[in-house]
């Protein structure tokens, strides 16, 4: 049975890709699905953002098609995030990531010469599922 909430429960669907650890970022690259294994998420001022370096792939097809989709699996349950990407984080924001994961200073920095770019998933709907598919729908 599916059920539509009007709210969107950020805490638990935050849990759940940190419990999980790796959950899978899909884009498109022309007329082909791209997915990738992901770790970094983290929550600011109430929205769900997910971090990659610009100089990636990933970050490049956002730019040509910001639509994405995160999949996120943990024992029977799973869920499906399908989101728009605002590309473009606050100061603030960034500095929340290197707070989060200080390894990140590590990769993106001015010795490296590479930069996180931080994703934020717009208009986002999830889908909480388990083996018998969605039991759950909500949106950010």
């Amino acid at each position: 049975m599916l059920h539509i909430r009007k709210e969107f429960d950020m805490e638990n669907t935050l849990k759940f890709l940190q419990d999980a650890k790796t959950f899978y970022f899909g884009t498109a690259s022309g007329d082909q699905p791209e997915i990738r294994p992901f770790g970094f998420v983290m929550e600011f001022e109430g929205k769900l953002y997910f971090g990659m370096g610009e100089h990636k792939n990933v970050y490049k097809q956002l730019l040509q098609n910001p639509k994405f989709v995160v999949v996120a699996v943990n024992g029977a349950d799973w869920i499906r995030i399908r989101a728009t990407a605002k590309l473009g984080a606050s100061e603030e924001a960034l500095a929340k990531a290197f707070e989060v994961n200080p390894f990140l200073a590590k990769l993106y920095n001015d010795e490296t010469g590479l930069t996180l770019g931080l994703v934020e998933a717009a208009d986002a709907e999830v889908e909480k599922c388990n083996m018998m598919g969605p039991v759950e729908t909500y949106k950010l």
